[in-house]
């Protein structure tokens, strides 16, 4: 259990939802999601599964025909927005991704993916589960979320993100069934709904407060409807609206609460920070060299503490 220091105390009154038991969410997960995931894996119905859902890619697309009737019943379900959204806030989100590409691409791209390494759990559920040390593979799936997320036409017909959503929330709960299985794994069930919460902290919290600390020109308009993309995203990756913050500050209130106790060295984390980085040095250094930051060109190591900070992108390679 949770020390003093580390107990949950974060109000569901912050939420979208305005209420909540309160739980812990170290200790909750998907059960639905994990119950139909089980059940189609024990069947052997994953292969025919993944083959009928290669080709459905827009939010307006029926689901294929030939799906279980269980899983099609589920992701009908799931692949509606929530009550709450606001179709005219989602709109300007997509304008403001559009407008701050270049900031949100260094913060979710470079900065979140660092962060990513330096939390215990989800560097080591990338790690172990299959193909996850496959950082360059891995990174191209990440990327095609993220733009899913920041396309002017996310949440239209024709966009992709309700797919990117629900079929994201399906592998996590195929590997939550399946990570217990491996030899490697002995830690509680991964990718519970704080995780997912850490995770998402790592992208708009954080990309949120370092283009204010860099004093990047926001309107009101544009944070409430950048939140609220991330909000409507984070119910259709299957969080529950009682841990959804409802404002900047009840997001910040948690993300200051539960990143600490879940930021860690590990040496999965080390080995994929280490990918990361010649990456990042293949993409931002002529021959793939790391120059010294005083060239013209910014080695992979200023460019890593630009957005995250010198302690912490020097903690997470674990060689300075």
């Amino acid at each position: 259990m949770a020390s003093p220091a580390h107990a949950w105390t974060w109000s569901p009154q912050g939420s979208i939802a305005g209420a909540g038991a309160g739980a812990d969410p170290r200790w909750v997960w998907d059960e639905e999601a994990d119950q139909l995931l089980a059940s189609l894996l024990d069947r052997g119905a994953i292969p025919e599964v993944n083959r009928l859902l290669w080709d459905w890619t827009r939010n307006d697309q029926p689901l294929p025909d030939g799906l279980p009737a269980d899983l099609r019943d589920f992701m009908e379900r799931a692949r509606q927005l929530p009550s709450w959204a606001d179709q005219g806030k989602l709109e300007v989100a997509a304008q403001f991704n559009k407008a701050r590409g270049v900031y949100l691409n260094l913060c979710n791209g470079v900065g979140g993916g660092m962060l990513a390494t330096a939390i215990p759990n989800e560097a080591r559920a990338v790690y172990y589960s299959k193909g996850g040390a496959d950082m360059e593979d891995r990174v191209a799936k990440t990327s095609i979320f993220g733009f899913a997320v920041g396309a002017l036409n996310a949440y239209r017909p024709d966009g992709t993100c309700v797919v990117e959503c629900v079929k994201t929330r399906l592998v996590h709960a195929a590997v939550r069934h399946l990570l217990q299985q491996s030899p490697h794994w002995g830690g509680d069930i991964p990718i519970s709904q704080e995780d997912m919460l850490v995770t998402w902290h790592t992208l708009p919290t954080f990309a949120m407060r370092k283009m204010l600390e860099w004093q990047v020109p926001i309107r009101a308009a544009e944070s409430a409807a950048y939140l609220h993309v991330w909000q409507v995203t984070a119910h259709l990756l299957g969080i529950r609206d009682e841990y959804i913050p409802a404002t900047w500050d009840a997001a910040n209130a948690q993300s200051d609460q539960i990143l600490p106790r879940n930021m860690g060295p590990t040496r999965e984390g080390v080995e994929l920070t280490d990918i990361l980085l010649s990456q990042l040095a293949e993409q931002t250094s002529p021959l793939s060299v790391s120059r010294p930051s005083a060239t013209p060109w910014p080695d992979t190591w200023s460019v890593t503490r630009w957005p995250t900070g010198t302690a912490s992108a020097a903690s997470r390679s674990g060689t300075r």
